[in-house]
């Protein structure tokens, strides 16, 4: 691919201890459906969000997080594709709204209150889990053996 764009990436260092920052940062997909948390290291304190976009596959927005002190934690947000590399501006710009979101939801979850984060918890224990009963519409033109419509349960 011609042209690729570097992964945009930001990286702030916040005054909230990383403990704090690691119990809460789950919480983003119950303040904002968009965002679905598909993988987590408590080791290496980093956290993988997915995200669907029109037109596209989605991005992946992997958010790490590093102790500068007891008190201060470096966070650091990337986006990449799900597919590919970024290599229009405008895919970039989109990336850069997905770093602003994310930084707004994660100074949202850092200060909830002990009632809202058991309300929250509560929400999560409770809500169903997809189950894959999306009906995909799959519509082939031009193929070598002819158009046609395929049907595929997911």
């Amino acid at each position: 691919m011609l042209g690729a764009i570097p992964n945009p990436k930001k990286s702030l260092v916040i005054d909230f201890s990383i403990d704090k920052l690691k119990s809460t940062v789950e919480f983003i997909p119950l303040l904002n459906n968009k965002y679905k948390l598909t993988s987590k290291n408590e080791v290496l304190n980093t956290f993988t969000f997915e995200a669907l976009e029109f037109l596209s596959l989605g991005v992946y927005a992997d958010i790490s997080f590093s102790r500068q002190d007891e008190s201060r934690t470096e966070l650091t947000i990337e986006i990449r594709r799900k597919v590919g590399a970024f290599d229009q501006a405008h895919e970039v710009s989109k990336a850069n709204d997905h770093i602003a979101a994310l930084f707004e939801l994660i100074s949202r979850c850092v200060v909830l209150t002990e009632a809202q984060i058991t309300e929250l918890e509560t929400r999560k224990q409770n809500t169903p889990q997809k189950t894959g009963c999306m009906v995909a519409l799959l519509i082939t033109v031009g193929s070598v053996v002819g158009g046609g419509v395929i049907y595929a349960l997911a």
